[in-house]
């Protein structure tokens, strides 16, 4: 109950910080999405692979890389924060699916088909806001210590919106 008490209280003094110079997000595609769609958009930018217990995934072998962390910045929305990319192939796995910290591939992206403004969770300690991405299986109900503290971004209340 504790952790789903501070889960609200970061969520609404999050959803506090929205300003007035709102973008209205965008799916990334109008139509339905499917492996396909994303098999096509993915392949010239990174590796497919099977990976036990998720299936075919997809990485961007970029050193450095972190999803939400890198090459985009955070914009104000609407329907919540957006993740907007500068990556060529941004619009679908910062929107769609889940990204996972694999130990022998890195960062590999799970395909999903419902979309998000982002797919991450939130948290807010005195003037800076944390987010992590939400791995796969989990839910914005996801306890703070399920996600491994190295997964974890911070900026200062004035710097989100900051390009990374």
């Amino acid at each position: 109950m504790k952790t789903f008490t501070i889960l609200l209280i970061s969520i609404f003094s999050f959803a506090a910080f929205i300003t007035s110079n709102k973008v209205q997000a965008q799916p990334a595609f109008s139509a339905s999405v499917d492996f396909n769609t994303f098999y096509q958009q993915l392949s010239p930018y990174g590796q497919w692979r099977d990976v036990p217990h998720y299936g075919r995934v997809w990485s961007y072998n970029e050193p450095g890389f972190r999803p939400y962390a890198t090459n985009g910045q955070w914009e104000n929305t609407d329907e919540g924060w957006y993740w907007n990319s500068n990556y060529a192939w941004g619009s679908i796995p910062f929107h769609y699916g889940r990204w996972e910290q694999d130990p022998y591939y890195g960062w590999i992206w799970i395909p999903g088909y419902d979309y998000a403004p982002a797919w991450v969770v939130w948290s807010q300690a005195d003037d800076y806001y944390g987010w992590a991405p939400l791995g796969y299986g989990l839910d914005i109900n996801v306890s703070f210590s399920r996600i491994p503290s190295n997964r974890w971004m911070y900026a200062s209340i004035g710097n989100i919106n900051r390009p990374r």
